[in-house]
């Protein structure tokens, strides 16, 4: 096999892999130009320069799909090499499909994007980002998960959840020692300082329907690489699946004399680095947004409040923000002096901390809502925007090392969480916060677990027998309900029938310059990928819908893992007189007729 490009511009031939990784260039999937990124189908995002590939075989993918319970745990076949997918026709005798012989379906993109210049009608996610393992980017040990290697194996987890591994590829797996699957495999586990896990959260985010994440940053981690690291991640992973991040600061357990100085050189030194600059970094008003957790009054007196606001609205005109404050739900009921409520109006959004209040009754579980209407009417009097904090339950029996069940808020399987979107959606709450994404340690997330745990993680719980993505599921459909996308309903979607399968790893498009003799004409274009998998719960991959110049095609079954595309359609589009890249996508629907997440863009 023979791969190279041609520069036409500096007439040079490169190798394949100064393509791949080539400058910005404009692409688009539907035939659009300018003005991509706004719901029309285009794309935006990172391709090579123009270029022509021609390749001495063709590219040809053929096999059959796995379902989750035909897959030992992690064994998935996207970890399989890209390459060892590529057969020659004279040897294989197959061919890739042709694009025209596939059945034209409704279908585009993955619905309108979220704005990066509006807090309004988003939902937002905490993302920790702070899961770290032997062995990973920064290599500093297991943090986060527990001392799983200060105890005897199989001893020192913290988190009552174990997240789903199996679509993770090895290099994100990390050995938990002592843990062991239920068949008796190793058990592994996930550190955020991988930039594969972290843009899998966010494909994850685009496919469901979150619309990104408040990137949370602590005092005690703010020098750490890996934060660093993470940010770098999430903006990169952002711009690929088109969510937004911003920065939040948790002052938990700050010392008072401390938080102005470190939150003035750290916000100086992200503002410097370009971080609040990035095309996906959220704004509002036209100002970086700014996250600030931990506002209560008996932590820290009103002057250092006042303090922590004159940083983002009186310091120095490059690093003014506009401020989503957090903290203190009840602090209307606790008697705050003139100075505290002075604060509370300056807040540009204000998320009142709900996590934690709720009625007490694991029989019948709800949050409480009570106050949500007067504390929502009472900020927008002022001005400020009120974005509501939703979670799904919580779990901190082994953070805690407490008997199982012990300091666990039931999520009733997902009527603890939908009832918070109802609520807000009849309050006509335009924004809210999800708490959290990856927060395993308070068992909040929303990702994806396990129903099955290690055996050693006694006490260990699941999603209640439903598959992996339901919570995923509930807040994308909760989400759309807020911005009025589907009709209001207080009874929870059926999202455990409506579980995805996994999101596809596409190859390299590759041009085939064929011989006469070619069951496809010469000068095809090859789309491939590997294989999704359907989660438990999600019956089996039943065919993979291909979009690519605005038009969705599907093929006849899920052995068909690659598609021909003829040159004259396949690879460039012209508006306002520029040719301009073409990009295609692909995703997997399984047997329920649940459609997964796009396949990140790639050139054609």
């Amino acid at each position: 096999i023979h791969l190279h490009y041609y520069h036409h511009h500096s007439q040079r031939s490169m190798p394949l892999s100064n393509y791949l990784s080539g400058g910005s260039r404009h692409h688009d999937d539907s035939g659009c130009g300018n003005g991509c990124g706004n719901g029309d189908g285009c794309g935006h995002r990172m391709g090579g320069v123009g270029a022509l590939i021609s390749v001495t075989c063709l590219l040809v993918v053929v096999g059959s799909l796995p379902s989750a319970d035909a897959t030992p745990p992690n064994k998935s076949p996207l970890a399989q090499p890209a390459l060892s997918a590529l057969q020659s026709q004279e040897t294989n005798g197959s061919v890739a499909v042709e694009w025209v012989n596939l059945e034209r379906v409704a279908g585009q993109g993955q619905g309108t994007p979220p704005s990066p210049h509006s807090l309004i009608n988003l939902t937002l996610a905490g993302y920790q980002g702070w899961f770290a393992t032997p062995n990973d980017t920064d290599d500093n040990g297991w943090i986060h998960w527990g001392p799983l290697a200060d105890g005897p194996p199989g001893h020192g987890i913290q988190e009552d959840f174990w997240p789903e591994m199996s679509e993770f590829t090895p290099a994100e797996q990390h050995p938990a020692p002592g843990y062991t699957n239920a068949d008796g495999t190793q058990a592994h586990l996930f550190s955020s300082d991988n930039a594969a896990t972290v843009l899998r959260h966010f494909q994850w985010m685009e496919a469901y329907g979150v619309d990104g994440v408040a990137l949370q940053r602590f005092d005690v981690e703010v020098g750490a690489i890996r934060h660093k690291h993470v940010i770098e991640y999430a903006l990169t992973a952002a711009t690929a699946t088109d969510r937004v991040v911003y920065i939040e600061y948790d002052m938990s357990g700050m010392k008072e004399a401390d938080i102005v100085p470190t939150l003035t050189k750290d916000w100086a030194t992200l503002v410097q680095s370009n971080v609040t600059s990035h095309s996906q970094y959220l704004h509002h008003n036209g100002l970086p947004v700014v996250g600030i957790f931990g506002f209560y009054m008996d932590r820290f007196s009103a002057t250092t409040a006042a303090a922590i606001l004159d940083i983002f609205q009186k310091g120095e005109p490059t690093e003014k923000a506009f401020v989503a404050g957090a903290g203190q739900w009840f602090w209307a009921k606790s008697q705050p002096t003139p100075e505290w409520t002075a604060i509370f109006y300056r807040m540009g959004s204000w998320s009142p901390w709900n996590m934690g209040n709720w009625n007490g009754n694991a029989d019948d579980p709800h949050a409480a809502v009570d106050y949500w209407a007067a504390d929502k009417a009472n900020f927008e009097s002022h001005g400020v925007i009120w974005v509501p904090e939703i979670y799904p339950g919580s779990s901190t029996a082994h953070r805690d090392r407490k008997p199982p069940g012990t300091g666990r808020i039931p999520r009733a399987k997902g009527a603890f969480l939908w009832e918070q979107f109802a609520v807000g959606t009849k309050l006509h709450v335009q924004t809210a916060f999800v708490g959290m994404f990856d927060e395993l340690d308070e068992g909040t997330q929303i990702l994806k677990v396990v129903n099955d745990p290690p055996p050693q993680a006694v006490g260990d719980i699941g999603y209640e027998g439903m598959p992996s993505d339901v919570y995923l599921c509930w807040v994308g459909k909760g989400s759309a309900m807020l911005r009025g996308d589907l009709p209001y309903t207080a009874t929870r979607p059926d999202c455990p029938g409506l579980t995805q399968p996994t999101i596809p790893v596409v190859h390299p498009a590759a041009r085939m310059v064929g011989k006469p003799s070619s069951r496809v004409d010469a000068g095809v274009i090859v789309l491939s990928w590997e294989p999704a998998i359907a989660l438990r719960g999600g019956g089996i991959v039943s065919h993979y819908e291909v979009l690519h110049g605005g038009v969705v095609r599907r093929t006849v079954d899920a052995a068909t893992l690659s598609v021909a595309i003829p040159s004259q359609i396949g690879a460039h589009a012209v508006r306002d007189g520029q040719v301009r890249l073409q990009t295609w996508r692909v995703r997997a629907v399984n047997s329920l007729g649940n459609a997964g997440g796009w396949s990140l863009r790639q050139t054609v």
